[in-house]
Formats: C-alpha cells, sequence, structure tokens
C-alpha cells in the first residue's frame, strides 16, 4: 500500500503502467498480487482475483474522482506524488518516500510457494467472505 502522510493534503499521484500516465489526486493506492486480493484491498472493495492468474491488481484509497480498480498484467508500475508518501509492506515494514521520488513495482521473478493444510478454492473464497 502506498499512502499520504499529510492528512491535510490529498496528493496527486502518478501512476505509470503499461506505456500510460494516470494522474489522480487520492489518498493512496493498494497494489496487489492475486493471493494478496483477499486482503486490504478487498476489504476496500476490490474484487478476489484467482491465484493462479499472473496479474497485479490495483485499488485506488478514496479517489477525488471515479477511478477503478484495474487488474493489470504483471509489469512494472511506476508511482510518485507531489507530497511524501509511506509505502507499507504487508501490513508489516513501513518506508518513507519523498515527494516526487519514484517507486517501482514489479513481480518478483519467482513466485512464493505456499502449503495448503485445507483445499481453499473459489467456492470457499466466496462462501468465508474473503
Amino acid at each position: 500500500m502506498v499512502t499520504r502522510v499529510n492528512l491535510t493534503r490529498t496528493p496527486l499521484l502518478s501512476i505509470k503502467l503499461m506505456g500510460d500516465v494516470i494522474e489522480q489526486r487520492m489518498d493512496g493506492i493498494i497494489i496487489s498480487t492475486p493471493t494478496g486480493s483477499t486482503g486490504h484491498s478487498f476489504s476496500i472493495g476490490g474484487p478476489v482475483l484467482y491465484e493462479r492468474l499472473e496479474s497485479l491488481l490495483l485499488s485506488p484509497i478514496a479517489p477525488m474522482n471515479k477511478m477503478p480498480r484495474l487488474v493489470l498484467p504483471p509489469d512494472e508500475i511506476e508511482v510518485k506524488s507531489t507530497h511524501d508518501l509511506s509505502l507499507v509492506v504487508d501490513g508489516q515494514e513501513i518506508f518513507p518516500i519523498a515527494a516526487g521520488e519514484p517507486l517501482k513495482i514489479s513481480r518478483h521473478q519467482y513466485d512464493a510457494r505456499f502449503i495448503r493444510i485445507r483445499k481453499r478454492g473459489m467456492r470457499q473464497i466466496v462462501k468465508l467472505g474473503f
């Protein structure tokens, strides 16, 4: 999650993806993998993605103008802001991002591997609500 630091100013985020640039005032964005789509992104109305999709999900946080959640190919995403930001990784680590400093986000070359004790298909995810 990339979020604003100053609560009295809404930053203008410049999001560069797939050769295009989207500029929008918003509190922040959540960028997640399909595995991470059932967490914070889902709690703000984002979709649940099938975990084997090779994609990234971009969910805006409180945009000033309507902006859809975007499902993107796993290419690099670059974010810049007019104000200081915080990068929060998995709700655990927080890193400061200075105004104007580019933040580049991309998928790692290796996939994470998980051990599943019980099968968790899409039906179970929808039934449980996450």
